[in-house]
C-alpha cells in the first residue's frame, strides 16, 4: 500500500518523508496513529482518512496534528505514533542518534519557486536585506529542522554569516505572537502561520 519514494530536484531537498519505527506487519494490529504538522502539504493523508482509503484496506486511521516536528521522533519511539512526517534534515538527525526509523514514503519536494513558506521580518526591525539580519533573532519551527537549515543555506548563498544570528526555536502556531511582540526580529514559517506574521503591524 505504501511505496518508498524519495526524489530531489534542482538541489532542493525533500522537505518531507513519512518515517515509522520498525514494526512486524504480520503481528500488528491495523490500527494507526499518523503525526503531522499543521502545514497544507498533509491535507492529503486527511482526505485520505476521511474518504476511507486506509479503511479501505483495513487500516484504521487517525491523523494526529503535532505543532512541533521536533517531538515526533519521541511519540514514535514510544508508540504513540506508528507514522509521523518528518523533515529529511530531522530523520538524518534522529536516526544518527540512534533512533531505529524507516522510511515508507515520501510526502512534499522543496522548491526554490515554492512561495507557500519564507521569512519574515517585523516591521520595526529595520530589516530590508540580507546582511541586516545580522546580530538579529529569527524564530524557527525547530533548530536543525528544515526551515532552520534551509535558512542558513539562504544566507550562505546571499554572502551572510548566519553563526552570527540567533535562531529562536517556537511551533508554528506561536512564531506570529513572538514576532508581534517582538521577541523575535523574524520568523521562518509556513502557510498558513506565514499569512498571519505577515499581516499589517506585525
Amino acid at each position: 500500500m505504501l511505496k518508498a519514494l524519495l526524489s530531489v530536484r534542482h538541489a532542493a531537498l525533500a522537505a518531507i518523508i513519512l518515517v515509522l519505527a520498525p514494526v512486524n506487519f504480520a503481528a500488528a494490529q491495523s490500527k494507526i496513529t499518523i503525526g503531522v504538522p499543521p502545514v497544507p502539504e498533509f491535507v492529503l493523508p486527511m482526505i485520505a482518512v476521511e474518504k476511507g482509503y486506509f479503511r479501505d484496506h483495513g487500516i484504521d486511521a487517525t491523523i494526529k496534528i503535532i505543532p512541533g516536528g521536533q517531538s515526533m521522533p519521541a511519540a514514535l519511539q514510544s508508540d504513540s505514533l506508528q507514522i509521523a512526517a518528518l523533515s529529511t534534515a530531522s530523520l538524518i538527525q534522529v536516526t544518527d542518534s540512534g533512533l531505529d526509523l524507516v522510511i515508507v514514503s515520501g510526502g512534499a519536494i522543496a522548491s526554490v519557486n515554492d512561495t507557500n513558506y519564507g521569512i519574515v521580518a517585523g516591521a520595526d526591525s529595520g530589516i530590508q536585506k540580507p546582511d541586516d539580519f545580522v546580530g538579529k533573532k529569527i524564530g524557527t519551527p525547530g533548530i536543525g529542522s528544515f526551515f532552520h537549515i534551509m535558512a542558513r543555506e539562504w544566507f550562505r548563498r546571499k554572502g551572510v554569516d548566519w553563526h552570527k544570528i540567533t535562531f529562536v526555536e517556537s511551533t508554528f502556531p506561536q512564531l506570529a505572537d513572538l514576532l508581534k511582540a517582538r521577541t523575535v526580529d523574524a520568523v521562518l514559517s509556513t502557510n498558513p502561520f506565514l499569512k498571519r506574521a505577515a499581516a499589517p503591524g506585525i
